[in-house]
């Protein structure tokens, strides 16, 4: 909203100075046709595109240390503008002036403007590092509601065999679905506890065999919003869900294109 407001200001000003002084060259006019220019770009890079350089080889050998890749924000819709820190080039700037760090929040879900089409498996997404706020590359091999067996990864890209069963492979996670209850046993806890803690702003805990919620007993949990699985190409040598768990649906920033 905050980038709207700023665009929308931005073309008024410019258009009322064009029109008050269409036979002038003037200063001021120059100097708003200016700020039009960077409020455009700005929009353009917070919810329509945004050119990235790769800075890993955990996706070769679909994309290479170094390339450059066009981040398409409108393919599952762009998310808002949650504070002054998130506007592009802006909030950065003043964060480094300032020798401010804004701290999020990412147990509160990041609204969309608008939602587009939704992610699918084999979908190479960029997404928000909760660690750094840094981006980070990888494909998507599992949506809500998928099974996906830890084991079902060779050291390069293949397709989900949704046919393996239990029996055939030992470890495996389910993608949380919204809304949907889940029972809580030694390998919900495993798999989910930090994911609770760091996207749900829930405690959950284990003492003497039994399971507490918020300090409650509990033996099952609903999940706030839907995750995603995601895995980097480079199986050897990426650092994906295998390690930090799944990741809200929410933190996608975009669909990755190659430029």
């Amino acid at each position: 909203m905050l980038v709207f407001v700023l665009l929308l200001f931005s073309i008024i000003l410019y258009f009322f100075f064009l029109l008050k002084n269409r036979k002038k060259n003037s200063l001021i006019k120059n100097l708003f046709f200016l700020f039009f220019l960077i409020s455009l770009s700005v929009f353009i890079k917070a919810y329509c595109f945004e050119l990235i350089s790769v800075k890993s080889i955990s996706m070769e050998t679909t994309f290479h240390d170094g390339d450059l890749i066009l981040i398409n924000k409108l393919a599952y819709g762009p998310r808002s503008i949650e504070s002054f820190f998130d506007i592009p080039w802006i909030g950065p700037l003043t964060t480094h002036i300032l020798k401010r760090v804004e701290e999020k929040k990412y147990s509160t879900p990041t609204a969309r403007v608008f939602y587009n089409n939704d992610i699918n498996k084999g979908d190479i997404v960029i997404f928000e590092h909760y660690y750094n706020n840094s981006y980070l590359i990888k494909r998507c091999v599992g949506v809500p509601g998928d099974t996906v067996f830890l084991n079902n990864f060779s050291n390069s890209y293949q397709e989900y065999d949704s046919q393996i069963t239990r029996n055939e492979i030992e470890d495996f996670i389910i993608v949380p679905v919204q809304g949907i209850p889940y029972h809580i046993d030694d390998d919900f806890y495993y798999n989910f506890r930090e994911v609770i803690i760091r996207f749900e702003g829930e405690e959950l805990l284990k003492r003497a065999g039994q399971y507490y919620l918020n300090g409650e007993p509990a033996t099952s949990y609903s999940f706030s919003r839907n995750y995603m699985f995601v895995v980097g190409d480079n199986r050897r040598f990426s650092i994906d869900s295998r390690t930090f768990g799944v990741i809200p649906y929410d933190l996608i920033i975009g669909k990755a294109i190659s430029f």
